[in-house]
């Protein structure tokens, strides 16, 4: 999902659990798309839409993502927040402070 063309623009960050950053999108409205997004392509047949249906999930669980975080992308990031964000968005790939 990370590497299809579009995937990282802004405005398709609910679909990594984030919201359009350049366009000050609501949580609500970002949250609204996401639940689609992920109503529709888990309800594929298709194995790729599950995928990225399942990724948008496990996105949804990291520290980076948490509350539909603004999403610019990558090109209007100091490396420093990149990083930052990297770090946070492995570590929760592994720990999460949801529990039940």
């Amino acid at each position: 999902m990370d590497s299809k063309p579009g995937s990282q623009d802004p405005e398709n960050a609910f679909r990594h659990a984030m919201r359009d950053g350049f366009n000050n999108q609501s949580v609500a409205e970002a949250q609204a798309f996401y639940q689609n997004w992920v109503n529709s392509q888990g309800a594929s047949s298709y194995l790729g839409d599950i995928a990225d249906a399942l990724h948008a999930l496990q996105d949804s669980f990291s520290p980076a993502h948490e509350g539909f975080q603004p999403w610019n992308r990558y090109d209007n990031i100091e490396w420093v927040d990149l990083l930052w964000y990297g770090m946070q968005d492995f570590y929760g790939r592994y720990t999460s402070r949801r529990t039940g």
